[in-house]
């Protein structure tokens, strides 16, 4: 039987997928964002479209939410990772 630490470092035909930099980049303000503003997320968002409710957040935090739209629209419309061999 083998031990999972036996196993060889490493591996030819393995098969990894990598986030390009600007989806690296989305992904971080996305997380930056509902970690400094968790009361936008557990006030205005909205399941069905799974983006804020711009109208009914506050003045103070619009442009916060609208910066978190545009970048969750973004992250959905770029290609999926790219697929390269390790």
């Amino acid at each position: 039987m083998e031990a999972w630490n036996d196993r060889p470092k490493e591996r030819k035909h393995c098969m990894m997928i990598k986030p390009t930099k600007r989806k690296e980049e989305i992904i971080d303000k996305i997380y930056d964002i509902t970690k400094t503003y968790p009361e936008l997320f557990e006030q205005y968002y909205n399941t069905d479209s799974m983006e804020l409710d711009v109208d009914n957040v506050p003045q103070k935090l619009k442009k916060t939410a609208i910066e978190y739209n545009k970048l969750h629209r973004e992250l959905l419309s770029l290609p999926k990772a790219s697929i390269f061999k390790a």
